[in-house]
């Protein structure tokens, strides 16, 4: 009996060391996750979720802000100038009304997830410069 137990814990120890060696090296959905909390300074305490994501944004950044606070965001947080997010305008009868980010997952990553997440960000921005609110869409893609 005790060979069966030893054998029994030898065989959990490798399935949970295999499960944590996955998700911390292989898995892009945990990677993501990681930078999604460095970006948008998400406490390990709350889930990543579009709704997280979200009030997280409007608490460093509120409504009404100007373009220029929404740029100085962006840039501090370094969201749009590394390889693996981008954000543009949007010009529609040549005013600015929103900014769109996306922050996609990373490609060169060995991937085993059936399932993968990036971010579609958009600030929505009124016709006098200022933001009047954030869109927060998580896009899951198959391989």
């Amino acid at each position: 009996m005790n060979k069966l137990m030893a054998l029994f814990l030898v065989l959990i120890v490798l399935v949970s060391s295999t499960t944590m060696f996955y998700l911390l090296f292989f898995s892009s959905n945990a990677e993501m996750e990681r930078r999604i909390r460095h970006y948008f300074e998400i406490s390990s305490s709350n889930r990543v979720t579009p709704e997280t994501i979200h009030s997280n944004i409007l608490d460093k950044l509120p409504k009404g802000s100007s373009i220029d606070a929404i740029y100085a965001f962006l840039d501090k947080r370094n969201i749009g100038k590394d390889s693996l997010s981008s954000c543009s305008p949007t010009q529609i009868n040549n005013k600015n009304n929103d900014i769109t980010c996306i922050i996609q997952l990373d490609l060169k990553m060995i991937n085993l997830d059936i399932s993968r997440i990036s971010y579609d960000i958009i600030f929505d921005i009124d016709l006098d410069g200022r933001l009047r609110d954030v869109e927060v869409n998580e896009i899951l893609t198959t391989p």
